[in-house]
């Protein structure tokens, strides 16, 4: 075995590996990042932590309601096609709510929903995202693939879960 074939970035010397190493860092980037302004906007629309809490739950529960039938629908059916139109709705929703906030129409249940239907089309898009790798990369460098991408999600921005977005310009302790 040569010493780039042992190197944790040697898959990215393959193209295919290499483009959906690049669409998972831009995919989860802008989802962390719509996820964050989704939160922003639920306290600046009603100024309710709670509410801007079951913004994360609208994210996520769709991941416990369709892992399962998501993970069968990946191993039925033509993982990229999946992949392609999850992405195309997604878009087009986040659109919709994007024009919606834009226009001053976006209430609180409107952001849920969406923020909702988004989620929804990133559970039914994971498990089929998850299992290309393996199309992607020939068997013996699938270690360092799957190292690869594990690295590529620490380099991934993410949102600390201490942030706090201030609803008020006074202090509470002085």
């Amino acid at each position: 075995m040569s010493s780039s074939s042992q190197s944790l970035w040697s898959p990215l010397r393959l193209p295919h590996f290499r483009g959906l190493w690049a669409g998972s860092a831009i995919y989860f980037t802008g989802n962390a990042m719509q996820v964050m302004a989704a939160s922003w906007l639920m306290v600046e629309l009603t100024g309710s932590s709670f509410l801007a809490a079951l913004v994360q739950t609208a994210v996520f529960f769709p991941m416990f309601l369709l892992a399962l039938p998501a993970g069968v629908l990946a191993d039925t059916m033509d993982r990229r096609r999946l992949i392609l139109v999850a992405l195309r709705v997604q878009v087009g929703v986040l659109v919709i709510l994007s024009l919606l906030a834009v226009l001053g129409w976006a209430g609180a249940a409107t952001l849920l929903v969406f923020t909702f239907a988004a989620g929804c089309c990133t559970a039914l898009l994971s498990p089929a995202w998850s299992t290309s790798l393996a199309d992607t990369v020939p068997r013996e460098e699938m270690p360092q693939a799957c190292w690869s991408r594990k690295t590529q999600k620490l380099l991934i921005p993410r949102v600390d879960k201490s942030f706090t977005i201030p609803t008020s310009t006074h202090s509470d302790f002085s």
